[in-house]
């Protein structure tokens, strides 16, 4: 029976697809938030991965999608969204989305769109950098990804681990239980010298774990946000991004909002973009908990002091930064906005801006 994992933070919209999934025989599972998707997707590694791109946890649905897909290669997303932005609609072609669908939807459109995954063919895909290894909470191999299996296939045990005594002396296995509270230098059962970098997170209902595994040659990967996300490590926000909720890059340059919104995901801060004023208000009333504005003055088309009155009315405690190649800090100050960044800025200085009121 084909699985289907379905994210939505709205309750309606999860109920109806999981009572319409049902009905139409996918074995389907939910999820609320971003991190609750982590957390189930990579142990139900579903075929078919449902979800909206605003959900809460500072996890949006396409790093949701990323996890499960290091996984599960193999998995189909199909992105649902309040605001089908331009920018968005490019992230989901870069990201191999198999279908992008705008809210409100018809329930028969999802199905279509469902069953129609199912039946595709998967492309060949590149195996992750990351290997992935769940083990139940006496050591047996419950699953393990292609990179997990590329690793084995130089030990001892090969390709098709069964348990962890296969591919670990004693003596290594006690480092193995130190994996959940930092990265741990271990070496398989080899014939030749071979070290691997491991990490762990524990399954609080099953005593099962979910293990990452990385090559020497792929430790530089342990701080990136994918192997952060399936281990549930808290987020890289909590020491670089310094405050909650997500930001909104209003700039009429596509490639300029594009590197800004990838440099604040990186920083940890979930970043929506928008082209004009209009657009701007529609995804401030939208996605809930925009928390920071960077408003370019200078678009063609709109008011720059039209668009700060409403979002300020719509939410008192907004922080909106202003933004031109020209020194407009003035201009923005009779708006009331006291924030100002002269173009070109990095994510680095909009932390530094922000960080002189938090």
């Amino acid at each position: 029976m084909p699985k289907v994992l379905v994210v939505d933070d709205e309750l309606d919209y999860r109920d109806e697809l999981e009572f319409a999934l049902s009905q139409e025989h996918f074995d389907v599972a939910t999820a609320a938030s971003g991190r609750e998707a982590v957390q189930v997707g990579t142990r139900y590694r579903p075929d078919v991965l449902v979800a909206d791109w605003m959900l809460r946890n500072h996890i949006h649905g396409l790093q949701v999608a990323e996890v499960v897909r290091a996984v599960n290669p193999d998995v189909r997303t199909i992105l649902m969204t309040g605001f089908a932005s331009r920018d968005l609609r490019w992230a989901a072609r870069e990201a191999d989305v198999f279908e992008f669908i705008e809210k409100p939807f018809d329930t028969e459109r999802i199905l279509d769109s469902v069953r129609r995954a199912v039946e595709s063919s998967s492309s060949p895909r590149e195996p992750s950098a990351v290997g992935v290894l769940e083990v139940d909470k006496h050591g047996s191999v419950v699953y393990a990804n292609d990179r997990a299996r590329q690793l084995f296939s130089a030990t001892e045990a090969g390709p098709d681990v069964a348990r962890l005594d296969e591919l670990f002396a004693p003596r290594m296995l006690t480092f193995v239980e130190t994996a959940t509270e930092q990265w741990v230098d271990i070496f398989p059962r080899c014939g030749q010298p071979i070290s691997w970098h491991i990490r762990a997170a524990e399954y609080a209902d099953t005593g099962g774990r979910l293990l990452v595994l990385l090559a020497t040659e792929d430790l530089a990967l342990k701080d990136q946000p994918l192997v952060r996300m399936l281990l549930g490590m808290s987020s890289t926000k909590e020491a670089v991004w310094p405050l909650e909720g997500t930001a909104l890059i209003v700039d009429g340059h596509q490639l300029v909002r594009r590197v800004l919104a990838e440099s604040l995901q990186r920083l940890g801060c979930v970043c929506h973009a928008a082209e004009t004023y209009a657009q701007a208000l529609q995804v401030f009333d939208r996605a809930r908990d925009v928390s920071v504005v960077v408003l370019d003055y200078d678009l063609p088309h709109g008011s720059p002091a039209l668009t700060t009155k409403r979002l300020l009315a719509a939410d008192p405690d907004v922080r909106i930064v202003g933004s031109s190649h020209l020194d407009r800090a003035g201009e923005f100050e009779l708006l009331g906005v006291r924030r100002f960044l002269c173009k070109p800025w990095t994510a680095r200085d909009l932390i530094e801006v922000l960080k002189a009121d938090v």
